[in-house]
């Protein structure tokens, strides 16, 4: 018995040391990241720590999957209660202690374990024929290499090992109880050992059942050991650390993109604007900070996600550049993070001068993060192609059930390579540099104003409203597409029509409206994004603006969630929301319409999975009563038409067809023969789609605006 006591203390030291030090690492290798102030209310965090990390919440749209997830979730979580008296009996050779106190409590509690075991056990093997048999594809991808798939089934067979070891030992000692009571205390009646036992080991004798009993104890022990150690170098430390990426989840809005100080500091001093205290001068050592080249331009909170990546594939499966066939995988990009901070702390640890960057080099100077550079960096694993092919749909935001953010990380690489490098696709170029001169995506000699001019129906400018001393209710935001686009063009009528109908007193900037900066800033180009977006909140701000209503997502976004960092509040609503709350205030009134007609609405992502509005389009579908034939993919499901993130102004990266095409011929094959829209790119692109497949002749696109002036009373 003291041989035991002695061999198990020492295991345990070690497994545990070994364990401890490797985990370090991985804390050490997450604060390589740049420091970042995660805050909020954390009555929310614990809400996702419950309810995501513990609860499971995300992973329940797919409910088979998420239910054999839970089988095995919810045994390991348990089984660690039985290990806890494994832990007593090991140090003191006692033999399970805690069941002369807890009586009936308990077998409840080793019944609960045996029975997710056993759940646990059929979930496994469910999950080895998913992945090797039947072969799910996104277990298949290209970066789903040797490795990625030997770990995946390697915790599987431990898995099964373990639930082996827990019933064999229960089993043996279920019949031990019966020959030796003093020493084998009664754990009462189990579920599964309590029948397994005498019906495999009834008839062995008491020294073989001794040993099969310590065998099956000892190997719980080891396989548990082994895990730990091993669960830092596995995709399955997300287990420990889902727990604080869910808690440290950043709670701003999911269209806001992070601000950079330095450059909300230079662009205001350009624009003689007073200073707001944010930032620091910037210098030659500063600009290296404007992105992110390698894993330390990134935020420690990006470094977490990628340890925290389960490489479930969830992201990459609703990815609509990957979908498409290009080389974008959101799963990708999360692993090659992870790959590239190992490498990095492996180059650290050796102290080796080579890798200490030419100039900071000296006689004394000892290897460090700050004076780290190898040679290499992220683009290294992750290429242009890749980054430029994210239309930032934030459908893999979405699919994460541990709320890991991959298009974070793809954004600052854009800033980095059109900050620092000054490169990116070269169709960007035109647009930067319209916008750079007129303040819009096309270089145009029209004015802004040139479609209310030309519309059939009452436009006032702003100036016009501050002349005669009035306000309106509201600010109509046009847009580069309402603006200048001949087909938006009319939706921008269609809405001023709906408006002018209800009686709503609305004004338009004209000529002094320029970009939102959308387009600017999902390219990478922040410089630029803040220089029209300071310029925008000035003339707001002059005029006195409180309320906007914005036609484009993109605007509407921009406006509500990313001009408030920069000083410029409003109350921003998007146009179907206002079209809604006209229908039920009775300022628009329907004039009955065709109860035949039918129609698939498609849910643009900067109104759905970005600002959570599903049900108001459809709302105000049902109230001019239209019938939703909904496709496939729909609400926070929903396929991306193509166009965000800046690709509506670039040729979509190589692959097997377009995003558009792939989204219309999801439309087509609901049988509607009306698309309807809330979003001019995504109008564009879906018309675009229709063309593509041949059926601009059998199917319509509309934007929600243009739909509802055709069924309501002028």
């Amino acid at each position: 018995m003291q041989i035991s006591i002695i061999v198990f203390t020492l295991l345990t030291l070690l497994a545990f040391s070994r364990a401890g030090r490797q985990f370090y690492r991985i804390y050490r290798n997450i604060k390589l990241g740049k420091p970042e102030a995660i805050e909020g209310n954390e009555g929310w965090r614990w809400r996702n720590v419950l309810l995501v990390a513990f609860g499971q919440k995300k992973m329940f749209k797919r409910p088979v999957p998420a239910i054999l997830h839970l089988f095995i979730y919810t045994a390991f979580l348990l089984t660690q209660i039985e290990l806890i008296e494994i832990l007593i009996d090991g140090f003191f050779g006692v033999h399970r202690f805690f069941a002369p106190y807890l009586g009936s409590l308990y077998t409840l509690a080793i019944s609960t374990v045996e029975v997710l075991s056993a759940l646990a056990l059929l979930a496994t093997f469910a999950f080895l024929a998913r992945r090797n048999i039947l072969q799910l594809s996104r277990f298949h991808k290209p970066e789903m290499t040797a490795w990625p798939r030997l770990d995946a089934n390697l915790i599987l067979l431990g898995e099964i090992i373990l639930v082996t070891a827990i019933l064999t030992m229960n089993s043996a000692d279920v019949v031990l109880q019966s020959i030796d009571p003093v020493h084998y205390p009664n754990t009462g009646r189990l579920p599964v050992s309590s029948w397994l036992g005498p019906m495999i080991f009834g008839n062995l004798p008491s020294d073989w059942l001794v040993w099969i009993e310590r065998a099956g104890w000892w190997l719980h022990v080891m396989v548990v050991y082994t895990f730990m150690i091993y669960l830092a170098y596995s995709k399955h430390l997300h287990i420990f650390l889902a727990f604080p990426n869910t808690w440290f989840a950043r709670k701003r809005p999911r269209g806001e993109m992070s601000n950079m100080p330095d450059i909300t500091r230079e662009v205001r001093s350009m624009l003689g604007l007073p200073d707001t205290g944010q930032g620091q001068e910037t210098t030659g050592d500063t600009l290296a900070d404007f992105g992110a080249k390698d894993v330390t331009g990134l935020s420690w909170k990006n470094i977490l996600d990628a340890y925290t990546c389960t490489e479930c594939g969830r992201c990459t499966a609703v990815c609509p550049a990957n979908l498409t066939g290009k080389k974008l995988s959101p799963r990708k990009v999360m692993m090659n993070i992870r790959d590239r901070v190992e490498e990095v702390s492996c180059k650290l640890e050796s102290g080796l001068p080579r890798y200490i960057s030419q100039d900071k080099r000296g006689p004394e100077a000892v290897l460090t993060a700050d004076n780290f550079d190898d040679g290499r960096s992220l683009f290294d694993y992750i290429t242009e192609e890749e980054i430029n092919a994210c239309t930032t749909c934030n459908a893999c935001i979405e699919a994460c059930p541990v709320m890991i953010d991959p298009l974070d990380p793809i954004l600052q690489m854009r800033r980095y390579q059109i900050l620092m490098e000054s490169k990116g696709p070269a169709e960007w170029v035109p647009m930067f540099n319209s916008l750079e001169s007129s303040g819009a995506v096309w270089q145009t000699p029209d004015s802004r104003a040139k479609w209310a001019d030309e519309a059939d129906t009452e436009i006032k400018l702003m100036s016009q409203f501050v002349a005669e001393g009035r306000q309106p209710e509201y600010l109509f935001w046009v847009g580069c597409s309402g603006s200048y686009d001949p087909r938006s063009q009319k939706i921008s009528t269609a809405l001023a029509k709906l408006l002018n109908v209800a009686g709503v007193a609305f004004a338009i900037l004209g000529d002094e409206e320029a970009c939102s900066g959308d387009p600017a800033r999902r390219a990478g180009n922040e410089f630029l994004f803040q220089m029209l977006a300071h310029q925008n909140i000035n003339t707001l701000d002059q005029y006195g603006v409180t309320r906007i209503v914005a036609s484009c997502p993109h605007c509407f976004n921009t406006l509500k969630n990313e001009y408030p960092e920069l000083g410029g509040h409003y109350e921003v609503i998007h146009h179907t929301q206002l079209i809604q709350q006209l229908l039920k205030d009775g300022r628009l009134r329907v004039a009955g319409g065709d109860d035949s007609e039918v129609v698939t609405y498609h849910d643009s992502c900067y109104i759905g999975r970005v600002n959570g509005i599903y049900e108001v389009p459809r709302e105000v579908l049902a109230e001019v009563k239209t019938e939703i034939r909904e496709m496939s993919r729909n609400r926070s499901r929903g396929l991306c038409c193509g166009a965000g993130g800046a690709q509506m102004f670039k040729e979509d990266e190589p692959g097997d067809k377009r995003i558009s095409t792939e989204r219309a011929e999801e439309a087509f094959d609901t049988g509607a023969k009306t698309i309807v829209s809330n979003c001019p790119f995504c109008m564009t692109m879906l018309a675009d789609g229709v063309k593509a497949i041949g059926k601009q002749d059998d199917v319509m696109v509309y934007d929600l605006s243009e739909w509802v002036i055709q069924h309501v009373k002028q």
